[in-house]
């Protein structure tokens, strides 16, 4: 077909010009080849892969859709995608992508690291740590996926944790700069939080405690017999509802988040299949969100509470 060959032969082109570094006679290059075959998978994809370099990330992740659904069997234009939404800091959106890819290639870690990216952004560090070490049981030898778990297992406090990533990373690069920095930082941290532990018990310090107990002079509105029966009312009613809230919260730490999280930790360490593993992480994110609901829900009514009983205050 003569619009295929010569987007075959333009294609060819541009991807001379990439490999020089020439982004900008590369892109030319590969508009005109699809031009020529609006269909052409390898010039879409080497478009997409210039603009995101050259951080038009707008137009990669159009032209990344564009090839998953022009190739719809391969995982890799859904994990670049997804990479591509989180440099754009969509991490939910990145997400969704890189999911839909680890359905068509469950074996395949820069999507778990890609996946583990997303997730340490939204402060989902449990759920990142274990993206971050499915991509390292995948290929041991990524090495940002050893320093972005050290990394992450520092946010947690997991200090003593993230000393041994980043051990793991400069056994891949001893000379990076970069991982022996990080390896300080948790070692530092590691040796501070060992020196807050007191092997001979702690005492109550009653001065933080007085502190803690003191209330500021408050003057209270004067109610009348009505406004005071009103009162109380209201007060019994927002007790109720955030001890009730309350139970549900425990009830959902108990019975649906401790489950899921136990659920997950137990195929990981047993190294089972991904699959599993991957249906267990979607459930736990979904008890996790529920858990959130219902932390905020009783949140606001304690909030509720604590705005009534300012308004009482004069």
């Amino acid at each position: 077909m003569p619009g295929q060959d010569q987007a075959d032969k333009l294609c060819g082109q541009a991807k001379a010009a990439f490999r020089q570094r020439d982004f900008v006679g590369a892109r030319k290059l590969y508009e005109d080849a699809i031009a020529a075959d609006k269909r052409h998978i390898p010039a879409t994809e080497g478009l997409a892969f210039v603009c995101f370099l050259t951080k038009d990330y707008t137009q990669a992740a159009e032209l990344f859709l564009r090839v998953s659904r022009l190739d719809p069997r391969r995982a890799e234009p859904l994990i670049n995608l997804g990479a591509t939404y989180n440099r754009m800091e969509d991490y939910a959106t990145a997400i969704r992508y890189l999911r839909q890819a680890l359905a068509k290639d469950r074996r395949n870690a820069d999507a778990y690291y890609n996946i583990g990216l997303a997730y340490r952004h939204q402060k989902q560090f449990g759920l990142s740590v274990s993206a971050y070490k499915e991509a390292i049981r995948l290929k041991p030898d990524m090495l940002d996926a050893h320093f972005n778990l050290g990394n992450t297992l520092l946010e947690m406090g997991s200090h003593s944790q993230a000393v041994r990533a980043f051990e793991a990373a400069l056994q891949i690069d001893p000379e990076s700069k970069k991982i022996r920095g990080g390896l300080q930082r948790a070692q530092e941290s590691n040796t501070a939080a060992k020196a807050q532990i007191s092997p001979f018990g702690r005492l109550v310090n009653m001065a933080e405690v007085e502190a803690r107990n003191k209330l500021p002079d408050k003057t209270f509105k004067k109610l009348d017999a009505n406004a005071r029966f009103l009162d109380r009312d209201k007060l019994h009613r927002l007790a109720r509802e955030a001890e009730q809230l309350g139970t549900g919260f425990l009830g959902q730490i108990h019975d649906e988040l401790e489950a899921a999280l136990l659920a997950v930790s137990r195929i990981v360490s047993e190294n089972r299949d991904t699959h599993e593993w991957h249906r267990e992480a979607d459930q736990l994110e979904q008890a996790f969100d529920r858990f959130q609901q219902v932390q905020a829900a009783l949140g606001a009514k304690i909030e509720e509470i604590r705005s009534y009983e300012e308004s009482m205050v004069e």
